[in-house]
């Protein structure tokens, strides 16, 4: 509550310092999600043994590199749940022109990366233990996986986070508001993902990171556009209540009340 110059309590002038610090929040949060995704995923890459080859070469591979393996689907499976959020503070770089296809493209992209997380979550925990348990049997079971349809049904959503990325892409180059450089990089980096997304080693993470380039990128555009705007004065829409005809309202409307 605000007091006039008579000491009367009036409406509450709203100042948007709340608001102001709401905005900041979900800026940071989508701001470090965008930077630890797109560079766990990369790195993840890097070090995950890839997985398109048979069994025995791949159980052996990951029997000799388990921590290298672990660490590498461990960071890609955080990256990809961490690309949600991420995308998903895309939308506020459109709040007009190309807002449809932003709304949408984020959205379908990030349940895409969400199933590409759970995928990965449940080959890299199942392998990773039984080749340290029982390499035969983590044999037995990938080829089982690698033929199964039902270990695939994760892996169902993937084709969204292809179509929401280039939707994402196309609707920030009409919205204007970004540099052109990163809708293009998003629009390669998703053409590569969809050639290496499920490989592993150097030519992968070299396949993912124009993609990442992109995300991070666009993050740090979106969380400048949040500070700018949380520094907007806010005007306030009505002016403390006190009683007609007194002096504080001659003085703020300008005129004088006395008589005619």
């Amino acid at each position: 509550m605000n007091r006039d110059s008579s000491g009367r309590r009036g409406k509450t002038v709203p100042h948007g310092r709340w608001q102001a610090r709401r905005t900041f929040l979900a800026s940071g949060h989508h701001l470090a999600a965008a930077l630890a995704g797109p560079t766990a995923i990369v790195v993840g890459h890097a070090l995950t043994v890839d997985p398109n080859q048979k069994a025995a070469p791949y159980v052996a591979t990951l029997a000799a590199h388990r921590a290298t393996g672990l660490t590498g689907g461990l960071l890609t499976v955080v990256g990809a749940f961490l690309l949600v959020p991420a995308l998903l503070g895309l939308r506020r770089l459109a709040p007009g022109r190309g807002s449809g296809p932003v709304q949408t493209g984020s959205l379908l992209a990030g349940i895409g990366a969400l199933g590409l997380g759970v995928g990965d979550a449940m080959i890299t925990l199942v392998m990773g233990a039984l080749v340290h348990a029982d390499p035969v049997l983590a044999e037995h079971v990938f080829g089982i996986a690698t033929s199964s349809p039902l270990t695939s049904v994760p892996f169902l959503l993937a084709p969204l986070l292809f179509i929401g990325s280039l939707l994402l892409a196309v609707g920030l180059w009409r919205a204007g508001t970004t540099s052109k450089v990163f809708p293009a990089l998003m629009v390669v980096g998703t053409v590569g993902i969809g050639a290496f997304s499920s490989g592993g080693g150097v030519a992968a993470a070299l396949a993912h990171t124009p993609y990442g380039v992109a995300v991070i990128g666009l993050g740090v555009l979106a969380a400048r556009r949040d500070v700018v705007v949380s520094h907007r004065p806010v005007v306030p829409r009505e002016f403390p209540s006190v009683p007609v005809g007194s002096a504080e309202i001659e003085q703020v409307a300008g005129t004088s009340v006395g008589p005619r």
